[in-house]
């Protein structure tokens, strides 16, 4: 005869602590997610609302990685901040707040780049070195940067008249350093000095003692008085002084 123990087997015992284990009602607490795109579009508003830049204008890359967000409060607000001299364009580091009932539960530092479309001059055909530039000659183009370099040409204008220091191929930049005002006067040139005010016109032949680009302050020699002078370039072989 088989003789039972009156024991429970360990297996039962288990089980039963099991089925009392799972039995027990829970008691979850509220919480919220905070999804990768709730980060992205809230950093996206926050530089659309302060960006100096025409409307449109500008791009943004998040640079860090991001992942979901899991805060045990019920109801969270984001709040981006920057640096105060933060001038949004390049790489920048944007710090995001996570505040419940008014209190910061959370912060984040995400890296940001971000670009601006910037009109650039460039050349509608081959322009070639010591030629006068029209405008004919160039045209605008966007482009974007992550920076604004110091050398850049963004309005025609600005090198209508000047001449490049050498050829420039058809769709190529205009830069600054790689444009020259020509000279209208050289030194030692004979040029026409003229005196003119609201009552007074006066006019008198001098020597220029310096190179002069229009525009330019240059020291003339007036051979009438044989003295110096100062006189502004006006024109070929003409300078006007200012009263």
């Amino acid at each position: 005869m088989v003789k039972l123990s009156r024991y429970p087997c360990p297996s039962l015992i288990l089980l039963i602590l099991l089925s009392v284990i799972i039995c027990i009602p829970g008691t979850a607490e509220p919480n919220t997610k905070i999804s990768v795109e709730d980060i992205k579009t809230t950093i996206s508003d926050h530089v659309d609302r302060n960006h100096p830049w025409p409307p449109g204008s500008i791009r943004i890359h998040i640079l860090t990685r991001l992942s979901e967000i899991v805060l045990p409060q019920e109801s969270v607000t984001l709040e981006v901040l920057n640096y105060p001299d933060e001038d949004f364009i390049g790489d920048a580091t944007f710090t995001i707040k996570f505040y419940s009932e008014g209190n910061v539960v959370k912060e984040e530092t995400v890296r940001v780049g971000m670009e601006v479309l910037t009109d650039v001059v460039v050349s509608k055909r081959e322009l070639v070195k010591n030629r006068e530039i029209t405008g004919e000659d160039v045209h605008i183009q966007k482009k974007w940067l992550k920076r604004i370099p110091a050398n850049i040409v963004t309005i025609p204008s600005d090198i209508v008249g000047k001449t490049l220091t050498f050829n420039l191929r058809p769709h190529s930049e205009i830069t600054k350093n790689i444009i020259r005002t020509p000279l209208l006067i050289k030194r030692g040139n004979v040029v026409r000095i003229v005196f003119d005010n609201d009552s007074l016109s006066v006019t008198a032949m001098g020597i220029s003692e310096e190179d002069g680009a229009k525009d330019k302050v240059i020291r003339v020699k007036n051979l009438s008085s044989n003295r110096t002078i100062y006189a502004r370039v006006t024109g070929d072989s003409l300078v006007r002084v200012e009263f």
